[in-house]
């Protein structure tokens, strides 16, 4: 246990700013219901405030928990002051948008990127979050930066599914809709946007602040329950942070070969995994081809793969400098050195349809 005039003289912050924080975050003995939380089920008073509070001491039994608990309490008591909380929602979504387009226009060479496309076709009009030039490959972005609390994820996750994933996914049906009859040039788009929406290749990408790993790795299976809709394909979604752990694993030609294996997984519907980043370690490692899984008489119906996230997360370990002791190496994919020349060759030079010819190489 500690106090607050102890974290006070370690920090050099002020004793009252240390105690207006760590109270912030205090979990009261009322907070806590035997006949819920004494189950396994029910989201623990302490997941949403780490800290106990004993007198002039505090406690914090489980310390990992902190930094996931500071977003939500800042938003919760952001949320007191009207004003103070849609300006902070405003600049949170804009955050998310910018942060995906760079992070996605960062991983290929030679792209461009734009946030916050306003159109009018017509018979409607909304707004693209993101558009990301790739060459052959264009990158469509809605963003979705709110919470998923843990009463919902407990209790009602079809609600706020509908209200992230399935609004993002709205806003890619409407544009796609209207891109049909309509050229991008009559609808507000400039040259270069244009350009990016004509791509052959065109992938939709949903991303959330929140975690939604569940759900991502899976997204198929929200046709089911009407979130997405079935008559179309599903797109890429997963959160912010994922993405950022993808695009720094992924690059160029390899990110665009994952990205439509990673499509076709979600049409075929028959191997399950439960992170995003389990897809990228079986990438780098095996690549996602699955299709011998299927062949013969006694072929499964589904397969579930195991974890692939090993190397990734002791790779990111040793960066972190939390692995002292046999540093781990980033996990890349074995490709042969003549062939990664040759890419990276095309991906510095990129002659016309260079990313489509490396992802034929790749395959």
């Amino acid at each position: 246990m500690f106090t607050a005039e102890e974290v006070a003289d370690a920090t050099g912050l002020s004793t009252e700013v240390v105690k207006s924080f760590l109270d912030a975050f205090v979990c009261e003995p009322a907070e806590f219901d035997d006949e819920l939380h004494g189950l396994p089920s029910g989201a623990h008073p302490l997941t949403a405030k780490p800290v106990l509070r004993v007198g002039d001491y505090y406690l914090i039994p489980v310390l990992s928990t902190v930094l996931e608990t500071i977003r939500p309490r800042m938003e919760e008591l952001l949320s007191e002051d009207r004003r103070a909380w849609e300006k902070h929602v405003q600049h949170r979504g804009r955050f998310v948008e910018q942060e995906a387009a760079s992070l996605l226009a960062g991983a290929f060479p030679g792209s461009r990127s734009w946030t916050g496309l306003g159109w009018r076709s017509e018979a409607d009009q909304s707004d693209l979050d993101g558009l990301v030039d790739c060459g052959d490959m264009a990158l469509r972005l809605q963003c979705k930066s709110g919470r998923i609390t843990a009463p919902v994820r407990s209790g009602a996750p079809k609600r706020m599914l509908k209200e992230l994933v399935g609004e993002a996914s709205e806003q890619h049906a409407r544009l796609a809709h209207a891109l049909e009859p309509q050229a991008p040039s009559s609808m507000g788009f400039a040259d270069d946007e244009i350009r990016a929406l004509s791509r052959p290749l065109q992938i939709e990408a949903i991303v959330t602040l929140d975690d939604v790993t569940t759900w991502a790795t899976q997204a198929h299976r929200l046709q089911g329950i009407e979130i997405l809709p079935a008559e179309r394909s599903v797109p890429w979604v997963l959160s912010l942070t994922d993405l950022m752990v993808v695009v720094e694993l992924l690059k160029g030609a390899s990110l665009a070969q994952y990205l439509i294996r990673r499509q076709r997984l979600e049409r075929d519907r028959r191997i399950e995994e439960h992170d995003e980043l389990d897809w990228v370690g079986h990438y780098l490692s095996e690549g996602l081809f699955f299709d011998q899984f299927f062949e013969g008489e006694n072929a499964p119906g589904r397969f579930k793969l195991m974890t692939y996230t090993d190397e990734i997360d002791a790779w990111y370990f040793t960066k972190q400098e939390l692995r002292q002791r046999n540093p781990a190496p980033k996990p890349r994919q074995p490709i042969p050195e003549p062939l990664d020349q040759l890419l990276r060759r095309l991906a510095t030079e990129r002659p016309g349809n260079w990313l489509i010819a490396s992802v034929a190489f790749l395959e």
